[in-house]
């Protein structure tokens, strides 16, 4: 494999996990328990939420000139079962609905249309950003850095360096990265709690992908807002009228 394709690899790999998420399992990890108890506490408070917005930004960095940003806006609908979003990587924006256990895709340019899929998970809200970035401090390390002042409202700051083994793509792809391939490493998290509400603020994730002397840098910052206001999320006719029954060319999916 050429240095350009083993970069590109390396970029790719990481950005599966940042648009998929991660599963990590710690060996005797340390977790403080005023710490685990704000997350409970945050986790609670965005299952009684009834809907919510969301952005996410997303850099990927490997050799000089390799760059990969993008960005990801949407809505969850927790009555409804819905969620709505707009993702743009490399210029182009393609959106996808969440109804139920059924996702639509749009497919990039030249193809167009729109890939049905069902949810990764049991679960509809394996979709929504709120459930999935909260998932990574559910195992791994966990810290108490105490409270600050942001924007004029008091916020918890919680610290977490997830398992570098075991990352999935999906419920039936594995894991990502094997023995003796590319292996995750120098995960981080970051979780900024409303210390009035209990409301996630923001969250991040960064890691490096490394194989050999070759690294990537990967992270996602996603900040919520917006809970509890009144959302509308319809699914216009052309996502039933113009799909691809086999999924999109070429497997692509945001």
């Amino acid at each position: 494999m050429s240095r350009a394709a083993h970069w590109s690899l390396l970029l790719a790999l990481a950005l599966v996990v940042l648009l998929a998420g991660c599963t990590a399992f710690g060996d005797e990890p340390t977790r403080d328990d005023r710490a685990v108890a704000a997350l409970e506490n945050a986790t609670e408070s965005v299952e009684d939420a009834e809907t919510y917005r969301y952005e996410t930004e997303i850099t990927v960095i490997g050799a000089p000139g390799e760059l990969i940003e993008g960005d990801s806006t949407g809505v969850v609908d927790h009555d409804e079962r819905s969620i709505h979003a707009n993702t743009t990587f490399q210029g182009e924006t393609l959106e996808s609905y969440t109804i139920d256990d059924t996702v639509y895709q749009e497919c990039p340019s030249p193809w167009g249309s729109w890939e049905v899929d069902d949810v990764m998970g049991d679960d509809w809200t394996s979709e929504a950003p709120a459930h999935s970035q909260l998932a990574l401090f559910e195992s791994g390390d966990l810290h108490w850095n105490g409270t600050e002042t942001i924007d004029d409202r008091e916020v918890v700051r919680l610290t977490g360096s997830p398992s570098e083994d075991a990352l999935d793509t999906d419920d039936t792809a594995g894991p990502v990265f094997d023995f003796g391939g590319p292996s995750i490493e120098n995960a981080a998290t970051t979780l900024l709690i409303d210390a009035e509400t209990d409301r996630p603020i923001e969250t991040t994730l960064e890691f490096e992908v490394a194989d050999g002397d070759e690294t990537v840098s990967a992270s996602s910052t996603t900040t919520y807002s917006a809970y509890d206001e009144d959302v509308s999320i319809e699914v216009p006719d052309e996502v039933h009228d113009d799909q691809y029954e086999l999924g999109c060319p070429q497997g692509w999916r945001y």
